[in-house]
């Protein structure tokens, strides 16, 4: 058998950027619940989680920084619009 003319990033893209995005859905979901659980907890309590739900927070953004990126030479290559 011949090998996919396709390189390997090319061919492995799809896997990783599934990983950047349940990496990004996950730190999404519990700065959320840390959030709730922040407003429902007396104000001392709450003050120490909403440390680790800023940081989830920006651990998700990042994720969609790194998703954008590897998304770029994708949109390049099938000539699609960087708006869809």
């Amino acid at each position: 058998m011949m090998d996919s003319p396709n390189p390997t990033w090319l061919s492995n893209i799809g896997t990783s950027m599934t990983f950047l995005d349940d990496i990004n859905d996950s730190c999404g979901t519990l700065s959320v619940i840390a959030r709730i659980t922040a407003r429902a907890l007396p104000k001392a309590l709450g003050k120490v989680l909403l440390g680790p739900a800023g940081w989830a927070l920006m651990a998700a953004d990042i994720a969609q920084i790194g998703m954008t990126l590897m998304r770029a030479p994708l949109t390049r290559l099938m000539k699609k619009s960087t708006l869809s």
